[in-house]
């Protein structure tokens, strides 16, 4: 997905997804004490939400930590960016995560959820970032696995995996730009009632499922349908390999 597709894909989200992707308040709290103990947050630290969508997560975080600096959230996507205004008060820009990093901008801890597979420099991107690091920052890039657990209709499936980049290989790129690195897996249970997770795929919550036409996603649909059909609701595991890269 290029840079174009990607907006695309976000601005036609954008008013509905907080619906589509808030699983429940215990998810999002649980993933936000994650990121929080990972990247050793303090409140005299300047945090960057590079690919923010709604603020999401930035939201969490400030009700966990009440922060001294306003928090800076970045997006491509416009009418994310609006969304996120109504949800958060901070700093905002609407720029490409690379041009983002291009910015003469210092900061202290920055997070990268799930966008990482959008970005094609990656190695320039990381290695911006890094200059744009204060002395001990952390960068945080939380991406998927390269096999995945969710309910998916197996084209979808077979998509993800051939396009998901290998966390190991955006390891080794944090390392060759200077970086340290841990990595870690964060695994968080989900039950989503069926109804409402194929209604999910219908509004393609997944940037991969734009690739898919009307018609392959009410066929990948009909036969999650018949493949779930005596489940009320679908339980899996959302697992997150978080690469944390500390300066």
């Amino acid at each position: 997905m290029n840079n174009n597709n990607t907006n695309e894909h976000y601005d036609n989200l954008a008013n509905n997804y907080d619906e589509l992707w808030f699983y429940s308040e215990g998810y999002v709290n649980k993933l936000t004490n994650e990121i929080i103990k990972i990247i050793d947050l303090s409140v005299d630290d300047k945090f960057v939400d590079l690919g923010c969508g709604t603020g999401i997560y930035s939201k969490s975080i400030l009700k966990e930590i009440d922060l001294k600096k306003k928090i800076i959230c970045s997006d491509i996507s416009k009418k994310m960016i609006e969304q996120a205004k109504k949800n958060i008060f901070a700093e905002f820009r609407t720029v490409s995560a690379l041009e983002f990093s291009k910015k003469p901008i210092k900061y202290d801890k920055l997070l990268i959820k799930e966008v990482i597979h959008h970005i094609e420099k990656k190695e320039e991107l990381i290695r911006n970032i890094y200059t744009q690091l204060n002395e001990k920052g952390i960068c945080l890039i939380l991406l998927l696995p390269p096999k995945i657990e969710y309910p998916l209709f197996k084209k979808a499936i077979e998509l993800y995996e051939k396009n998901q980049p290998d966390y190991k290989d955006i390891s080794m790129i944090l390392r060759n730009e200077g970086f340290d690195v841990e990595e870690k897996e964060i695994s968080i249970p989900l039950s989503i009632p069926k109804a409402k997770y194929f209604n999910m795929i219908e509004n393609r919550y997944m940037s991969l499922l734009s690739d898919f036409s009307e018609k392959e996603i009410h066929t990948g649909i009909s036969s999650l349908r018949k493949k779930y059909n005596n489940r009320k609701n679908l339980n899996f595991n959302d697992r997150f390999i978080a690469l944390k890269g500390s300066k």
